[in-house]
């Protein structure tokens, strides 16, 4: 008896152990499978691709395999699904210790944008043109428009930096790798790298002018002329009062007011950006 329940006993073991090498085997088919692929060349990509519609690799992005990841797999089951595309930091490892440094403290990085949200890894899709005012707007410009569409809309109102008429473009004054735009220091200096007259030294500045240029201008458009964000007079008494012995409020405290404050205080305010010798900035 006891001989019989050990043959048994081994029996059975043989036969658990035969069905779990099978299901262990049947699992592992899809593994042994993808072990089997080719080893996956720009070539074998191009088998399928056409390189004339779909693939017209660039110049330095000439290796399929140095931007996406799992090529074997997707060779053996071509799906969209199993095809690595490259994130952030992979684009990085070739493209500059440089921008390694500032992209991670810009706008984009904080979004997690990816870069092929912008770029193409092979040919450029980007559009050229823009609907409405102007159609000589640079393909860059073009492309921060899919995103930023009420910045885009500013460049419609009268008063606009000339990027939908071609003179200008986004990258003038924004570096889309960093995030140079919002600090105020290099916003005073980016303005005046094209307004000269107004960044010229003077020993009176008038506050707001040494502080950023956004405090009373819009960079993209506005209504109103010279691209303020206010009409004068409304601008200029957000901080400043109007005294009443100078500027005809009335004889008495509390009389009418007169006409000069509705006018435009550039009329005697003509250094407002910066003056010589007097301290209301006339001159």
């Amino acid at each position: 008896m006891g001989s019989y329940t050990r043959i048994a006993g081994a029996g059975a073991g043989a036969v658990l152990l035969a069905l779990w090498l099978g299901a262990s085997t049947e699992g592992a088919g899809g593994a042994a499978q993808l072990q089997q692929a080719p080893n996956v060349t720009t070539d074998t990509c191009l088998t399928c691709h056409d390189r004339t519609t779909e693939t017209r690799l660039q110049k330095h992005h000439g290796e399929c395999q140095s931007c996406h990841t799992g090529g074997n797999a997707h060779a053996v089951a071509p799906e969209k699904g199993n095809i690595g595309r490259p994130a952030a930091t992979q684009c990085l490892a070739c493209h500059g210790a440089t921008m390694q440094r500032t992209w991670s403290f810009g706008q984009h990085a904080k979004g997690e944008v990816a870069c092929s949200s912008c770029h193409s890894i092979h040919a450029s899709r980007t559009v050229t043109t823009l609907e409405g005012r102007g159609r000589k707007v640079d393909r860059v410009s073009a492309k921060c428009a899919s995103c930023h569409a009420g910045v885009m809309a500013r460049f419609r109102m009268p008063s606009h930096h000339p990027v939908t008429e071609g003179v200008m473009s986004c990258t003038n004054c924004h570096d889309p790798h960093s995030g140079n735009q919002t600090t105020v220091r290099n916003e005073v200096e980016l303005c005046g790298s094209c307004h000269q007259a107004q960044r010229t030294p003077k020993p009176l500045v008038h506050p707001p002018v040494a502080e950023a240029c956004s405090t009373c201008h819009n960079p993209h458009g506005t209504p109103n002329r010279k691209l303020l964000v206010m009409a004068q007079p409304t601008l200029c008494i957000q901080c400043h009062s109007v005294a009443d012995n100078r500027h005809a409020v009335g004889a008495v405290a509390g009389g009418p007011l007169g006409g000069a404050p509705l006018r435009k205080c550039t009329n005697c305010h003509k250094a407002i950006h910066g003056g010589q010798l007097d301290a209301h900035l006339r001159y």
